[in-house]
């Protein structure tokens, strides 16, 4: 099976599987061993929307494997929170593209190991997120009490969600 079928889908749009119509990277800002990651997945994204090479010579040129090759299409092809598609951007080595959002539905979501849980409780109290990075980072300056050691800064969240009555 063609791995040439994710770029041959009728939904997508002109501007998806145009690279010519990415948005570019600043390749200055990348340091150097991100910057070699990168430019060797811009290579082989660009082979494979050219169809230059089969996916197994883009493996010897650039060393990107052919499943790798397809997430980092994939990746590039998707539609950032702005309509663009994501592009050369998605190539940068350790990029998020979306958010982590915890999903109490989803089927593949485990009750005993609590992931994302916190993340969620400091969105729901963000007076609790701004304490600690208040007294962790030294934000903001809201208390007067310098940088705090973590031990002192997790009885200061305690207490916070005892103030909430969230136990």
């Amino acid at each position: 099976m063609s791995r040439m079928k994710i770029i041959e889908n009728d939904e997508l749009l002109p501007d998806q599987i145009n690279p010519d119509l990415w948005p570019t990277v600043d390749e200055m800002t990348l340091n150097s061993n991100d910057l070699i990651t990168y430019q060797n997945r811009r290579t082989a994204v660009m082979m494979y929307f050219k169809r230059e090479e089969t996916q197994e010579k883009i493996h010897k040129i650039t060393g990107v494997s052919p499943r790798n090759l397809y997430r980092l299409v994939s990746r590039c092809i998707e539609i950032d929170e702005n309509g663009v598609p994501w592009g050369f951007r998605a190539l940068i080595p350790c990029k998020t593209l979306k958010n982590y959002a915890l999903n109490v539905i989803d089927k593949k979501y485990n009750p005993s190991r609590h992931t994302g849980e916190f993340k969620l409780l400091l969105e729901m109290y963000p007076e609790i997120k701004d304490l600690i990075d208040d007294l962790y980072l030294g934000r903001n300056r809201k208390t007067l009490e310098p940088a705090m050691k973590p031990r002192n800064i997790h009885k200061k969240f305690v207490d916070a969600c005892k103030e909430k009555k969230f136990h």
